[in-house]
């Protein structure tokens, strides 16, 4: 085709097809390269979920209810290392997180599509630890296509046997059980059963 347009049309319109074809190649091989990571992060969520505490009964989160999710706690936004917001399509607004563990989770749950809805900072959760009442700010309410709800509390894996977590999660883990909440703890890669 090269050779064609060389001999029938300019040097130039062979250089802008050239081009063209080009950019052409280029946006399916980014295309493919997105799905591609699509799939894995879809797939890599799957294997988390699979370590999902769930209670013996289990409640449906329905659409109506989303609207009813907010933030329970607010979060420093400032663009920094640590923390900040990303944009989220799937929410239509931005979404803050405290940690770039947080942050790869909720871009995790961004493309998943096994992920209808979820909210940063969902709950304020009372707990004991050491005889005194203390609250907790699970990271992530999530809700999956069959209606299901998911508390996650993402931590590093180092924090996962710290034995103050313990009596957080235990407090989490009461809590989703009364509403019929599913428990993930997780950094996003590996899960608390696989530490």
């Amino acid at each position: 085709v090269m050779l064609v347009a060389w001999l029938v049309c300019s040097k130039e319109a062979a250089q802008r097809y050239a081009r063209q074809v080009k950019d052409l190649v280029a946006e399916e091989t980014r295309a493919r390269r997105e799905q591609q990571r699509d799939e894995r992060r879809s797939h890599r969520l799957e294997g988390l979920l699979q370590d999902v505490i769930w209670p013996p009964a289990t409640t449906t989160v329905t659409p109506k209810e989303f609207g009813q999710c907010a933030s329970a706690r607010t979060i420093a936004t400032e663009t920094g290392a640590r923390h900040g917001c990303i944009e989220s399509a799937k929410l239509g607004r931005d979404v803050a997180y405290e940690s770039l563990t947080e942050r790869a989770f909720l871009e995790l749950l961004e493309d998943a599509q096994q992920v209808v809805f979820y909210q940063e900072q969902p709950f304020r959760v009372p707990y004991e630890a050491q005889g005194r009442l203390h609250h907790t700010y699970p990271d992530v309410f999530l809700v999956l296509a069959d209606g299901r709800g998911v508390v996650v509390e993402v931590a590093p894996p180092f924090e996962m046997a710290a034995k103050e977590n313990w009596s957080k999660w235990h407090g989490l883990r009461a809590f989703c059980r009364e509403r019929g909440y599913g428990l993930l703890i997780t950094d996003g890669r590996r899960t608390f059963q696989s530490v």
